[in-house]
């Protein structure tokens, strides 16, 4: 504001300079002079005020860059954002626990009771019988943070660990590589969705439905995946296989027992097995009375 109203100033007294020189022409040519020499300090004044100017602005200018590269540096230089915080990124851990017990409905009892305390639920159970030893096997979904409380609380039910493993698979790049293409794809399916509005004939319709239902297939597989991860990232699963060994220390009368079932048990077996054979048995028993018949009557015409 200073700069333009100096200039002001300076180009009304120019312009009054130049109506008194017309004047001065026709009166007084030593007047004349001394008002060039005035035109000329003026002029030279006002480059230098403009230089003084300028070089106070490009002062200025210089001392505020100055002034913003020291807060800069001065200011704690912000860390490099990680492209996912440890608390952020997608880790699917799951567990498999084998071990002995001494009464296997109370400790399933005992893990029902554990897995409700710790929000989870049974995905798959199975109940084997080995004769000598009983054995039932788990599928539990925990959530993700209350994994470890509720595998060291498990470990607590057996008598001795026979295995014990877990794993933990970092799926952050897949996730964020599948939402990264899920994005693409719907922008895509919008900029379809707009050139479908500017078709005018039958034939660009269908072709540009036909790429549309491409993608939206691609788009539903991206996020059916993206779901799967998220439901394999919050909730854990951990495999339980636990065991009881029964008649171990028995006596004869036990011994003399089990042996009569037991014999038992693989007479029905052989007589279920001659049942199922039953037309074998059959030709073979025809094919020895037409041998028989036939030695018979061969020692008949010999004699």
């Amino acid at each position: 504001m200073f700069l333009s109203s100096k200039r002001k100033i300076t180009q009304g007294t120019l312009l009054f300079v130049q109506c008194e020189i017309i004047k001065i022409r026709s009166n007084n040519p030593s007047k004349l002079m001394k008002l060039n020499l005035i035109i000329m300090l003026v002029i030279m004044m006002t480059a230098c005020g403009d230089r003084r100017s300028k070089l106070k602005v490009e002062r200025d200018t210089s001392t505020e860059r100055s002034i913003a590269m020291a807060d800069l540096d001065v200011s704690p230089s912000s860390p490099k954002k990680a492209p996912r915080q440890a608390s952020q990124r997608k880790l699917i851990k799951n567990g498999t626990l084998s071990f002995e017990t001494n009464d296997i409905e109370k400790t399933r009892e005992e893990i029902e009771k554990l897995y409700q305390e710790f929000n989870g639920y049974i995905a798959s159970e199975n109940h084997f019988n080995y004769g000598e030893r009983l054995q039932h096997e788990q599928e539990i979904r925990i959530p993700s943070q209350n994994f470890d409380p509720f595998i060291e609380k498990l470990e607590q039910l057996g008598n001795k660990i026979e295995n014990r493993h877990i794993s933990t698979q970092d799926v952050t790049e897949e996730f964020i590589d599948v939402e990264a293409r899920l994005k693409t794809k719907k922008d895509l399916e919008a900029r379809y969705v707009d050139l479908l509005k500017l078709a005018k004939t039958v034939e660009d319709m269908l072709s540009i439905e036909s790429q549309l239902g491409s993608v939206r297939a691609e788009i539903e597989s991206m996020e059916g995946r993206l779901n799967y991860l998220n439901n394999q990232v919050a909730f854990s699963t951990i495999k339980v296989s636990y065991y009881e060994l029964t008649g171990i220390n028995f006596g004869f009368a036990s011994k003399f027992v089990y042996s009569l079932k037991n014999g038992w048990d693989n007479l029905l077996t052989f007589l279920i097995a001659v049942v199922n054979v039953w037309p074998f048995l059959i030709l073979v028993g025809c094919g020895v009375f037409l041998y028989a018949r036939y030695k018979k009557r061969f020692r008949r015409i010999a004699a």
